[in-house]
């Protein structure tokens, strides 16, 4: 279940970086 919060915040930093 970590693995599932580590890869939303990776999707949620490269949205915020784009």
């Amino acid at each position: 279940m970590y693995k599932t919060s580590n890869v939303a915040m990776k999707l949620s930093v490269s949205f915020l970086m784009h």
